[in-house]
C-alpha cells in the first residue's frame, strides 16, 4: 500500500526514494512520539490535584428588551447659492462635476431639494473649498449648512415610531449607536432613504449588567449567567445602555448542570515554574479526571464544564471527599503520531506540499511542467492580483504595502507562505484580509493556533463585520472568548434548532435526528473553521472518519483535503508533530509568528521522560536507569572543580549503579589509578586500573588490602553491606546519600565527630546563591541535590535553557551550558546518547516556523532535510516580514526593537502620519492621561527586594501603591469608548508562577475581589489582569508592570525571548520593577542594557511624579 501512495504522487523512479527519505525525517518524530505515549501514565501521575466543591451558581436566562442600530446621516446639505432665478433644478440623476488641478470626478447627488435661498444638495462626499464644481452645466457656490442632529425617533417605512433611549458615540463622522426601545426582528427600513440604520448585536460591548439596587453582574455570554446571587426584581441594564430581562432556570438544566468544584494550587510550587500544574486540567481534550490512576470506572468524573481563569470544573456527579484527582492518559501524542504515521506511510496526494519539508535540498527538484531541472528551492512564486482591499484600504499607512505583499504572496502560493512580524505590526488584520480574500474566491479556510485567545482575537474581527464570513469556532463553549462564543458549534447548532421548531416537514423527526443534521449543516456551510491545533481532532467529520477501519492508532488521520487553506498563528508555539495534526487537512499552508517570541511549551517534564528511558529502533534501552545514575554521580562529585581533591565521598548505591562508576572511570583517562575502591562480598572479575577491590572479609580480618579505603577518593559501598562495613569506614568520607551515615551508627559517630573539626574548604563556591565553603556545607549541598535530581532533569533543563538562549548576543552561556552537556554524557556508549539527544532536542524543542525559517540542525549528514536546515531560498521566495508596529508608544518599542530586532523591524510609525488610531494621536482621542507627565512610558523601578521561596514582596508592595494611584485615576477619568465596553486594560505580569500568586493575592485585597482563584478582577473603569509572561503572549494591555523577582540569580530571564515578550505587552506605558543595581551587573547584556538605559526611579518618587 505504501508504494501505491508513493506512486501517486511521484514519478515511479523516484517514488522509493522519496519514501526513504521520509522515512528518514519522519522516522525519529515517531519513535519520539511512541515515547511519549509510553510514558503518559507516569505523567498522570505527576500532577495529584486537591479540590473543594464550589457553591452551584444561579443560573439566568437573558432577553433583551432594546434593539440597537447603527445609523449613519447623509453629509450635510450644501447650498447653491448662486443659482440661476427661474432655472428648473436637475434631478438626482445628474452628478455634481468635481474639477481639481488636472483631473475631474463624478460625485453621485444622494438629494436635492428647492429653498428660499438657494438650492440644497446632498452629494455622497463634500467636495473640496479649492474645488471647482458644476451642475448641469452651472459653475456653482457651495456654501455648507448644518450637519444632520441625532434624531429622538426613527420613522420607518411603514409608519412605525422607535423611540430612542439612548445616543452612543457612532464609529464615524455623523454616525450614532443608537438604543431604541422594543426589538426589531429584521432590518430597519427608514422613510428617509439617505440615512442608513444598521442593526446591531445587542450583546455587543457587553461586559457587565445592573440590577434596580446597584448589584453588579459580570457578563460572559452569550445569553445565560450564572451568578452566585439572583438579581433584584426587574430589568438589568447592561453597560451598553441594552436593558434585559431575565428568568432563573434551574440549576440542573442547560449548561448550568453538574458538580462545580475548585482545584486548590498545589503550593509549594517550584520556585522557577512558570505554569500552574492546574492549567493542565483544563486544556482541551480533557473531557474526564480519574480519583484512581488504574481508570476503575467507579474513579472516572466526566468534566462538562472549565473556567480557566478560575482553575474550577464542572463535574457530572461530586468525587468522594478528600479524594485526589489525576489526569487521564492524555489522547494528543496519539493524534499526532497517527498524523505523522499517515504522512510516511500513506499520504494522499494533497500531501505532497508537506513531504517537500522532508526532502534533502541538495536533491529536491521542482515538479512545475518545464522547471524539473531547476532545484525547489529556486522555483518562484508570482504573486497574486488583489483588485479590491476590504480591510488593507490605506497604501499610505506605514506597513500596508507589506500586509498587502503577504496576502498576494499567500493567495499565490500552491504550497507555502509565511508571514513574519514583531509584536503589533499587523499580522492579525493582515490575517483576516486573505481570509476575506480567500472567501471571495470560494476558498474554504481552517484557522489553528495553539491558543484559544489568538484564534478568537482573528474571529471576533470578522464577525458581524462581514456577513460573506460564515464561521465555525470549535471547542469547549467555556474556552471560547464570549465575544464571538455565538459562532461556536454548540451555540449555532442550538441556534439553528431554533430556527427549525415547528417548520413543515420536520415535526416528525427526533431530536437526535434534528442536532445530527443541524451540525452537518453548520459544518458544511462553514468557510471559515476555527478551532486549536489540538483541538480540530474533535471535529466531526474527523471523528466520524477515525471510527472506521483498522485498529484506531494505525487509522489515517484523513480521508481527504477537508480545507484549501490552513493559516497557522503564533506559529513560534507550534511544533512540527503539532502542526501536521491540521496540516494534512489542507491543501496549502500558511505559517504566521515571530521565532523572536516564545517557543513552543515543552513540558519539561515529558522531556525528562524520554531521556530517561532512551531506546533504539528495536526499542531495545540505550541507556539504562543506573547508567544515568552513574553519570550524575561523576558529573557532580568528579568533574566539579571544587571537589576533586578537597573531599572524599562514601557512595551507597545499588549494585548495577556501582558497576557503571566503575566502568565510567575506566573509560575517563583522567582518572588517577586507585581512585575508586568498592567493597564487595567476594571478588569476580578482574579488577580495573583506576578502581580496586576491597572485600568484607579483607576489611574484617584487617586485611593488608582495607588501607586502600584510607588512600581511595571514593568509596563504594552497595545499601545491602553497609550495616556490615560501616565501623570500618574512614571518617572523613562525606556521604551524598540521605541516611547513608545514620547518627546512630559507628560511622555517623565518627563522621559527625571529623566534621566538627573540619577545616574549610581551600577553595569555597557559589552554587544557586548559597555560598560552599565547609564540608558540612558540601555534604548538605550534596544530599539535597542528588535526592532530588536525575540525569535526565540535568540533560532537559540545560536543553531546554540552550535553545532559550539561541538568539541571546552573548553566547557565553550557550557554550558553558554545552561543555556541562558534553560532559554529562557517559563516556561508555556515548554516541547513541549523544544522538538521542540531539533527537529530542531537534523535534520537541523547537518550532515549525523556526525549524522551516533558520533550520536546526546542520552537521548530522545522515539527517538531511528542508525541516533541519531550512527553507533557505524558498523562504525568501515565499515568506513577506512586516517592519512596522503600531501598538507601543515610541518610549516602550525602542528596547526591543534595538536590542531584538536588530533595528530591522519593531519601527515606529513615521512622524507625521495621518490617522486618528496612529499612536501619537491615540491618548488624546482615547483619554488616556496616566503617566503622562513621567520622564519615559518605559521606566524602571528601583526595588531593593528580595526573593524569599519564590516571592519578592517588596515589589507585590511597590506595584500595589502604583495600582491604587492608577484606580483612582480612572475612576475620573474613563476611556473615551466607555459607552461601547471600553475599559482600560492593566496587566500585573511576572516571569514565575510563585510570584505571579503573590500578585493575584495583592490585586484581590486592592479590589474587594472574594474569589482567591480568578486571574481577572473588575475595577470599574478598569479591568485588572495578572498572569505570568508565558501565558501573556500574544496580548496587551494600556499598562503593563512586570515584576523581575530575582536579586541573586539570573535564572532564565536571560532569555531574549522571553524578555521580548514580557517588554512588548504595552500600549501607553511599561513599568518594570526590580533591583536595578543588581540587574546593571548581572553579566546578561539585554538585562544589563535595560536595567541601564531604563530611565529609573524609586517607589515613592514614582508616585510623586505620577498623576492623579
Amino acid at each position: 500500500m505504501k508504494a501505491l501512495h508513493y506512486g501517486a504522487l511521484v514519478k515511479p523512479s523516484v517514488a522509493r526514494a522519496l519514501a526513504d527519505q521520509v522515512n528518514a525525517t519522519l522516522g525519529p518524530v515517531l519513535v519520539y512520539l511512541k515515547q511519549i505515549i509510553h510514558t503518559e501514565r507516569e505523567r498522570q501521575r505527576r500532577y495529584p490535584m486537591k479540590w473543594e466543591r464550589v457553591r452551584e451558581p444561579y443560573v439566568l436566562q437573558l432577553e433583551p428588551r432594546d434593539s440597537v442600530v447603527e445609523l449613519q446621516a447623509p453629509p450635510p446639505a450644501l447650498r447653491v447659492t448662486n443659482w440661476p432665478e427661474g432655472r428648473a433644478l436637475p434631478g438626482k440623476d445628474v452628478p455634481l462635476i468635481v474639477v481639481r488641478s488636472r483631473s475631474s470626478e463624478q460625485l453621485s447627488v444622494l438629494e436635492c431639494a428647492p429653498s428660499p435661498a438657494g438650492p440644497l444638495v446632498t452629494a455622497e462626499q463634500p467636495p473640496l473649498p479649492t474645488d471647482l464644481v458644476f451642475w448641469d452645466g452651472v459653475q456653482c457656490v457651495l456654501a455648507p449648512t448644518e450637519p444632520p442632529r441625532v434624531p429622538h425617533v426613527l420613522l420607518d417605512t411603514q409608519g412605525r415610531t422607535w423611540p430612542v433611549r439612548r445616543v452612543f458615540e457612532g464609529k464615524g463622522p455623523l454616525s450614532w449607536r443608537l438604543i431604541l426601545e422594543g426589538r426589531l426582528e429584521e432590518p430597519l427600513q427608514l422613510a428617509q432613504p439617505s440615512w442608513k440604520a444598521t442593526l446591531v448585536d445587542p450583546l455587543g460591548g457587553l461586559r457587565s449588567l445592573e440590577d434596580g439596587e446597584g448589584l453588579q453582574v459580570p457578563f460572559e455570554g452569550p445569553l445565560e449567567l450564572r451568578v452566585d446571587t439572583p438579581p433584584a426584581e426587574g430589568l438589568l441594564v447592561g453597560n451598553n445602555g441594552v436593558r434585559f430581562s431575565w428568568e432563573q432556570k434551574d440549576r440542573r438544566q442547560g449548561r448550568g448542570s453538574g458538580i462545580w468544584i475548585q482545584l486548590l494550587s498545589a503550593r509549594p510550587t517550584d520556585e522557577e515554574s512558570t505554569v500552574d500544574p492546574r492549567t493542565f486540567f483544563c486544556e482541551d481534550g480533557v473531557d474526564e479526571v480519574w480519583t484512581d490512576t488504574s481508570r476503575k470506572d467507579s474513579g472516572v468524573y466526566k468534566v462538562r464544564d472549565a473556567r480557566r481563569e478560575q482553575y474550577r470544573l464542572r463535574l457530572d456527579r461530586l468525587p468522594p471527599e478528600d479524594s485526589t484527582l489525576y489526569l487521564p492518559v492524555g489522547n494528543n501524542p496519539k493524534v499526532q503520531r497517527r498524523a505523522a504515521l499517515q504522512l510516511k506511510d500513506s499520504p494522499l496526494p494533497h500531501h505532497r506540499g508537506l513531504l517537500r519539508l522532508t526532502e534533502d535540498p541538495r536533491r529536491a527538484r521542482s515538479e512545475r511542467p518545464g522547471w524539473e531541472r531547476v532545484p525547489w528551492d529556486q522555483e518562484p512564486l508570482e504573486p497574486a492580483r488583489v483588485d479590491t482591499w476590504r480591510i488593507l484600504t490605506d497604501p499610505a499607512r506605514s506597513g500596508t504595502d507589506q500586509q498587502r505583499a503577504f496576502v498576494q504572496c499567500a493567495l499565490g502560493t500552491s504550497e507555502f507562505a509565511f508571514l513574519e512580524g514583531p509584536p503589533g505590526s499587523g499580522k492579525t488584520t493582515a490575517i483576516c484580509e486573505l481570509v476575506l480574500q480567500l472567501i471571495e474566491r470560494k476558498k474554504t479556510i481552517l484557522l489553528c493556533a495553539t491558543t484559544h485567545f489568538a484564534i478568537d482575537n482573528v474571529l471576533e474581527r470578522l464577525t458581524g463585520l462581514y456577513p460573506e464570513v460564515e464561521a465555525v469556532r470549535l471547542g469547549r463553549t467555556d474556552k471560547v472568548d464570549p465575544r464571538v462564543r455565538n459562532c461556536q458549534l454548540d451555540e449555532r447548532v442550538q441556534a439553528l434548532l431554533t430556527a427549525w421548531r415547528g417548520a413543515p416537514g420536520l415535526s416528525g423527526r427526533g431530536d437526535g435526528e434534528l442536532k445530527a443534521m443541524a451540525e452537518r449543516v453548520v459544518l458544511a456551510s462553514a468557510n471559515l473553521t476555527c478551532a486549536t491545533t489540538m483541538g480540530i481532532g474533535a471535529h466531526p467529520f474527523l471523528r466520524a472518519e477515525g471510527q472506521s477501519g483498522g485498529e484506531r492508532e494505525e487509522r489515517p488521520h484523513t480521508r481527504g483535503a477537508h480545507f484549501d487553506v490552513l493559516i497557522i498563528d503564533e506559529a513560534s508555539k507550534t511544533t512540527l508533530q503539532e502542526f501536521l495534526v491540521p496540516a494534512l487537512l489542507a491543501r496549502r499552508w500558511i505559517i504566521v509568528g515571530d521565532v523572536r517570541q516564545l517557543p513552543p511549551f515543552t513540558e519539561r517534564a515529558d522531556l525528562e521522560a524520554n531521556l530517561r528511558s532512551p531506546v533504539d529502533e528495536n526499542e531495545r534501552p540505550v541507556f539504562p536507569e543506573a547508567h544515568q545514575r552513574a553519570c550524575l554521580l561523576r558529573y557532580r562529585l568528579l568533574l566539579r572543580r571544587p571537589y576533586r581533591e578537597q573531599v572524599r565521598w562514601l557512595l551507597v548505591e545499588e549494585p548495577a549503579v556501582l558497576e557503571m562508576l566503575q566502568k565510567e572511570a575506566a573509560a575517563d583517562p583522567e582518572v588517577p589509578e586507585g581512585f575508586l575502591v568498592r567493597v564487595v562480598l567476594r571478588r569476580s572479575g578482574a579488577e580495573r586500573q583506576t578502581s580496586h577491590l576491597v572485600t568484607v572479609d579483607e576489611l574484617e580480618r584487617g586485611a593488608p588490602e582495607a588501607l586502600r579505603l584510607s588512600a581511595a577518593q571514593w568509596v563504594l559501598v552497595e545499601p545491602a553491606l553497609l550495616a556490615r562495613v560501616e565501623r570500618y569506614l574512614p571518617s572523613n568520607l562525606l556521604s551524598p546519600r540521605e541516611g547513608s551515615a545514620p547518627a546512630g551508627t559507628a560511622f555517623g559517630h565518627r563522621q559527625a565527630h571529623w566534621l566538627a573539626r573540619a577545616h574549610p574548604l581551600p577553595e569555597p563556591f557559589q552554587e544557586r546563591g548559597q555560598r560552599i565553603g565547609h564540608p558540612r556545607e558540601a555534604q548538605t549541598q550534596e544530599r539535597e541535590f542528588l535526592g532530588e535530581r536525575s540525569w535526565a532533569k540535568e540533560v532537559a533543563w540545560r536543553l531546554t535553557r540552550v535553545h532559550e538562549l539561541r538568539r541571546s548576543r552573548d553566547q557565553d552561556e550557550v557554550k558553558r551550558l554545552g561543555r556541562q552537556l558534553d560532559v554529562l554524557l557517559p563516556r561508555v556508549g556515548r554516541e547513541p546518547v549523544r544522538e538521542h539527544m540531539d533527537l529530542l532536542a531537534d523535534i520537541s524543542l523547537p518550532s515549525v516556523l523556526e525549524s522551516l525559517q533558520l533550520g536546526v540542525r546542520f552537521d548530522n549528514p545522515r539527517r538531511r532535510s528542508y525541516l533541519l536546515q531550512g527553507l533557505g531560498p524558498a523562504w525568501k521566495a515565499r515568506a513577506v516580514c512586516l517592519t512596522h508596529q503600531h501598538r507601543m508608544h515610541a518610549d516602550i518599542s525602542a528596547f526591543p526593537r534595538t536590542v531584538f530586532y536588530e533595528d530591522a523591524f519593531l519601527k515606529d510609525e513615521p512622524p507625521g502620519e495621518a490617522g486618528d488610531e496612529t499612536v501619537a494621536r491615540r491618548d488624546a482621542k482615547h483619554g488616556w492621561s496616566f503617566g503622562t507627565k513621567l520622564p519615559s512610558r518605559r521606566l524602571w523601578v528601583d526595588v531593593e527586594g528580595r526573593d524569599v521561596k519564590g516571592t519578592n514582596q517588596a515589589e507585590v508592595e511597590a506595584m500595589r501603591d502604583v495600582i491604587r494611584r492608577f484606580l483612582a485615576w480612572a475612576e475620573k477619568h474613563p476611556h473615551a469608548k466607555a459607552n461601547d465596553g471600553k475599559r482600560w486594560e492593566v496587566a500585573c505580569l511576572s516571569f514565575y508562577v510563585r510570584q505571579e500568586a503573590a500578585l493575584r493575592d495583592m490585586l484581590q485585597k486592592v479590589t474587594g475581589t472574594e474569589d482567591k482563584h480568578t486571574h481577572r478582577f473588575d475595577a470599574g473603569n478598569a479591568e485588572l489582569v495578572c498572569g505570568t509572561v508565558d501565558r501573556f503572549q500574544g496580548r496587551e494591555a494600556d499598562l503593563v508592570l512586570l515584576s523581575m523577582r530575582n536579586t541573586s540569580r539570573v535564572g532564565f530571564l536571560d532569555s531574549p525571548n522571553r524578555l521580548n515578550v514580557g517588554l512588548t505587552r504595552a500600549r501607553r506605558l511599561l513599568l518594570v520593577f526590580g533591583h536595578r543595581h543588581y540587574f546593571s551587573r548581572c553579566d546578561v547584556g539585554e538585562l544589563e542594557r535595560l536595567a541601564k538605559e531604563s530611565v529609573s526611579r524609586t517607589p515613592r518618587n514614582l508616585l510623586e511624579r505620577m498623576d492623579g
